[in-house]
């Protein structure tokens, strides 16, 4: 009998890891199409604006603009929006969980998180909007690089006659120059979220071992390990 109740248990063990296997293939799979799906449409019905549009259009509309939108932002929905769609519901899940586990293994920890998500929220308040407004001067000033190309590339007979290479090469770097700066302060600010996330997860590690010591009468060592490992997450 005691074999055949760990044959048991090995046998659920194994149908728990694929269901979690195939739950996770699931998802990976309707997040890839679904961003195909999104980037097919979104070019297609910008494509037909784009072709749509009259000559007066082109005449206000830089050159670069148009290939910018076509290049970079269509990259970022093809290969970067859904990969941070699946981080952010992996990342939420797992604050979740840790969250769930700490508050039923010292349920004091329940004081001190709404305090901790209160402070986050305003984190990511401020963030989000300086972010925000970071990228947009990061894709503004990144047009202007593609429509100098563009046209250094349409006149390259015409500067090579009049001897301009030095000058159009020079102004392509302070092009590119000039789109860092906007690029560097975003990675900046990238860092300043993770140093505050870092003090909102440090001080829930704290409270839950300060919390777990205090009730050490009540709890074993066991739920103990087990809510500060999950703090630790």
């Amino acid at each position: 009998s005691h074999t055949a109740h760990t044959v048991g248990i090995i046998t659920s063990n194994e149908a728990q890891y694929s269901f979690v296997g195939v739950a996770v293939f699931g998802y990976s799979i309707s997040i890839s199409i679904g961003g195909i799906l999104a980037s097919r449409c979104l070019h297609n019905s910008m494509l037909c604006d784009v072709l749509r549009s009259p000559i007066s259009f082109f005449e206000r509309t830089p050159s670069g603009n148009l290939v910018n939108r076509f290049a970079k932002e269509m990259d970022t929905i093809d290969s970067v929006i859904p990969s941070i769609i699946k981080m952010f519901m992996g990342s939420m899940l797992n604050v979740l969980g840790s969250c769930v586990i700490i508050l039923i293994a010292t349920p004091l920890v329940a004081i001190i998180i709404p305090v901790l998500g209160l402070l986050y929220f305003f984190v990511q308040r401020f963030y989000v909007a300086s972010s925000r407004q970071l990228k947009r001067l990061e894709s503004v000033s990144r047009s202007p690089i593609f429509t100098h190309f563009n046209e250094t590339l349409l006149g390259t007979s015409v500067i090579r006659a009049f001897g301009e290479q030095e000058r159009f090469i020079c102004e392509s770097d302070l092009r590119v120059d000039h789109n860092q700066k906007a690029y560097y302060p975003s990675i900046v600010a990238n860092r300043w979220l993770a140093v505050r996330l870092e003090f909102v997860g440090n001080c829930i590690v704290s409270f839950a071992a300060l919390l777990a010591v205090m009730a050490r009468e009540s709890l074993s060592p066991g739920i103990m390990g087990l809510a500060i490992s999950y703090a630790l997450q």
